[in-house]
Order: C-alpha cells, then sequence, then structure tokens
C-alpha cells in the first residue's frame, strides 16, 4: 500500500501542542543530563506542554534514577517504565506505544501524538516542533526524521554503517514502497495518537513481533498498511555525541533485517483475524 507522503517541511515555531517524547533507553546514564537538558531548552522555548516518558530496558546503569531525577526539573514532566531484565527494543517499543494508545494504557490521555528518539544524545529534540507543524498542518499521521532527504546533516558515523543503513533503505524502498518515505529503520519519528489507536485496534498485541532494530521497520510497514498519511523532513544526527559503546551488532541486525524483507514481501504482514470482526 502506498501512502501519500510529503518532505515539504514548515517553520518551526512556539506551541501549545501536548507531545510525549518517549525514550527507549539501555544503560544511557552518562547522557541522561545532556540530552535532558536539550529537551527542557526546547519545552521551555518551543513546546511547554513537552513531556518524557523514558522506558528503561533493564539498564545494569542508574539510567533510571537518573531519568527519574530529572522529573519535575525546569518544569520537565518524566515518566520511567520498564523491566528489570533486558528485552530488546521491540520490547521498548511496543511497551512505549501500548502505554500511550493502548487499551490498558497508563499515559498521558489528553496528549495529541508521540514521538520517539533515541536516548544516546546523537539526535536532536529541538526537531520536534517542526515535525509536529508539519503533522497538523498537513493532517498527517506519522512523520519521519530521515537521513535520506536534502539538507540532512550525519556525522561521527562510521563508513560501514552508512553502507548498510543505505542499502536497506534501497531494498525497503524496492520490495515495500511507501510513498515519499526513503528512511525505513531511523528511530525518530512523530506518531498521531489516532494513528496508533487504530493501530493498536487492529493488530493488538501483535503490532511488534520483532526483539530488536527490525522492530522499528516492522512497524512503519504494519501502519502503512493502515494507510497512514506520512511525511519526512532532515535528520539532524549527531553520533560523536554518543557516550559510552554502541549496544547494537550492525552487521547481524542488518543481515537479519535483509532476511525479514523477503519475509515480509511474501506473507503482506496480515493483521490476525479477530473474534467478532
Amino acid at each position: 500500500m502506498t501512502s501519500g507522503c510529503t518532505d515539504q517541511p514548515s517553520a518551526p515555531g512556539r506551541s501549545s501542542a501536548r507531545l510525549v517524547l518517549g525514550l527507549p533507553a539501555f544503560n544511557e546514564a552518562p547522557n541522561i543530563d545532556p540530552l535532558f537538558e536539550r529537551i527542557s531548552r526546547v519545552r521551555a522555548r518551543l513546546m511547554p506542554n513537552l513531556s518524557v516518558l523514558l522506558y528503561d530496558d533493564g539498564s545494569r546503569d542508574d539510567t533510571a534514577e537518573k531519568a527519574r531525577a530529572w522529573n519535575g526539573r525546569e518544569g520537565l514532566p518524566v515518566r520511567v517504565i520498564g523491566l528489570k531484565e533486558n528485552r530488546g527494543l521491540g520490547t521498548a517499543l511496543a511497551s512505549l506505544l501500548k502505554d500511550f494508545a493502548g487499551t490498558a494504557s497508563g499515559g498521558q490521555p489528553g496528549a495529541e501524538a508521540l514521538a520517539l528518539m533515541d536516548c544516546d544524545d546523537t539526535m536532536d529534540p529541538v526537531q520536534l516542533p517542526r515535525m509536529w507543524r508539519l503533522l497538523s498542518e498537513r493532517h498527517l499521521d506519522l512523520v519521519i526524521a530521515s537521513r535520506y532527504r536534502p539538507g540532512a546533516t550525519i556525522s561521527g558515523v562510521p563508513l560501514h554503517r552508512l553502507m548498510l543503513s543505505q542499502a536497506a533503505a534501497f531494498i525497503f524502498k524496492s520490495l515495500h514502497p511507501l510513498g515519499g518515505i526513503r528512511d525505513y529503520s531511523c528511530g525518530y519519528r512523530l506518531y498521531s495518537r489516532d494513528l496508533l489507536r487504530r493501530a493498536h485496534a487492529v493488530w493488538g498485541g501483535d503490532l511488534v513481533q520483532q526483539r530488536g532494530f527490525a522492530s522499528m521497520v516492522e512497524v512503519l510497514l504494519k501502519l502503512g498498511r493502515l494507510g497512514a498519511r506520512c511525511a519526512e523532513v532532515p535528520l539532524r544526527l549527531r553520533y560523536e555525541q554518543k557516550r559510552g559503546a554502541s549496544k547494537m551488532a550492525v552487521t547481524d541486525n542488518a543481515t537479519r533485517l535483509l532476511r525479514l524483507a523477503w519475509r515480509w514481501r511474501r506473507s503482506g504482514l496480515v493483521p490476525p483475524a479477530r473474534s467478532g470482526r
């Protein structure tokens, strides 16, 4: 299914929108303070109703404690959820989406959209106002910060990772075309509440089945099947700001993702049958 997408961003500005910023985190203690300081500045200057929801994926450091210490600091609302054991990005993604829009959610019921962003301080929260303005003004369902749009700035990423991500993007664009979408795996996204509610109504607990990096692509393709109206803006990524070692087995993840691309092409990612429907 092809969605009607565009890549023309609106100019950012101060907004009263109620947004939740979801952060999947595993052993990110060194990055919490610098990232939350930037989030707090964006909230103070541009988005006074921005709040943070952090999923702690069984961190062995004090990620959760550092995040909780920010609750109320400089007026920033912060909530921490998660499990004591590490289960991977897929579980973190599923939990954040369910908390925000699931039928038994404990999240912020008045929020209009959920943003997701990496918790390693490599992405810039100052892009949120522009993403929200594009989403709201054009009545879209999803906005992705893309590495493959004119104006994107990517620094500090090893060459082999750039090559793998570009190859994966080309393959998914060929096998699973979504109009206007070039970046299938970037974790910086803004989802409307309506889209996530529709996704949970259709997919339920099957919305996220992949454990790791592939979960981001899985969710995008399933939302595409719902006819999601989407757009991309150029991503600002500064990988050199990351503190601590990378937790991603890049080659293994890329190999698995390519196998899934063919499997999903054959299966079509059909929604599960629901009793009474």
